[in-house]
């Protein structure tokens, strides 16, 4: 019986114990971080600045923007630069002509090769001519315009 007292009294003193050096490890740290700072509200940014933040956020936008943007306005220019951007541009041009030369202007032959399956597909469900499934080079958009 006198065995299990003392168990129970060590086990309150362990708690303490670690309790406390924690709250020493903390006081350390407290310490070594230093007091803290009051920051000026009343000072605003300079311009060099500003602009610094606004070209950041605009690289770090969505592609997406970029792309509806393009597409919606007509102008391939809002692509600035980004060639998936510039693909798409071109997929929807060549989807709404219908024509699978307009996706020659794409350099990338998997996007040139995905350009012409998507307008072949499109032309497909837009005439209801199924032997325009035979051109298309992506076995799996090939198989699901068969099915159609």
């Amino acid at each position: 019986m006198k065995n299990k007292k003392e168990r129970n009294m060590k086990s309150p003193l362990v708690i303490t114990l670690i309790v406390l050096v924690l709250f020493i490890v903390l006081i350390f740290f407290s310490v070594l971080k230093g007091p803290i700072k009051d920051i000026d509200q009343d000072s605003s940014p300079d311009r060099d600045t500003i602009k610094k933040v606004l070209e950041n956020q605009k690289r770090s936008e969505n592609p997406m923007v970029n792309i509806n943007r393009a597409v919606s306005y007509g102008d391939e220019s809002l692509c600035r630069g980004d060639y998936i951007c510039e693909a798409y541009f071109v997929l929807d041009k060549a989807t709404k002509s219908g024509d699978t030369v307009d996706c020659n202007q794409i350099n990338d032959t998997l996007l040139n090769n995905n350009c012409k399956d998507s307008v072949l597909f499109s032309n497909t469900l837009n005439t209801g001519n199924k032997s325009l499934c035979n051109q298309i080079k992506n076995v799996s958009v090939k198989s699901i315009c068969e099915e159609i």
